[in-house]
């Protein structure tokens, strides 16, 4: 399923609809499996060109780059995070990423986990009534699925 997407009969891989060419998108993606990363950036460039994505393998490092890049107001559109990775641990990575926005009123940005952690044992990440994570996918699930939700997210 490519949604807003076409292959033209040359095989060229079209988007109906340019907004996305007109800026660039800002990912950060947490993964100390650099294969799985590169593995990813892989499967994101060819639907969205522009995309800047920033891979981080330690938790911790990941923390003081997006406080650092939210201190001087740069812009970040998706956080992908796996939830074992060295340093801070993914669930308490994002617990302190939403304390940050929440106490320097920073809009919410869209956080996405992709991990072997089981959905069942992600429960511990949803706060009471609201959810800390936009969209939970497991690193078996399909590339259109994440491309779909990430185009959901951006547009």
């Amino acid at each position: 399923m490519l949604g807003k997407w076409s292959i033209s009969k040359q095989g060229v891989l079209n988007f109906n609809n340019s907004s996305y060419y007109k800026r660039r998108i800002n990912i950060i993606h947490i993964d100390d499996h650099i294969l799985f990363s590169k593995g990813l950036r892989d499967c994101i460039i060819p639907f969205f060109p522009k995309a800047n994505i920033k891979n981080i393998i330690n938790g911790t490092e990941a923390l003081r780059f997006i406080e650092n890049e939210l201190d001087n107001e740069n812009h970040i559109d998706i956080i992908i995070t796996d939830i074992n990775h060295p340093g801070l641990r993914g669930d308490e990575l994002i617990k302190k990423i939403r304390f940050y926005e929440d106490l320097f009123r920073h809009p919410r940005i869209p956080i996405i986990v992709l991990t072997m952690v089981g959905e069942e044992n992600m429960q511990h990440i949803c706060g009471p009534g609201v959810s800390l994570i936009t969209k939970y996918f497991s690193k078996a699930s399909e590339v259109d699925e994440i491309i779909e939700t990430l185009e959901d997210i951006l547009c």
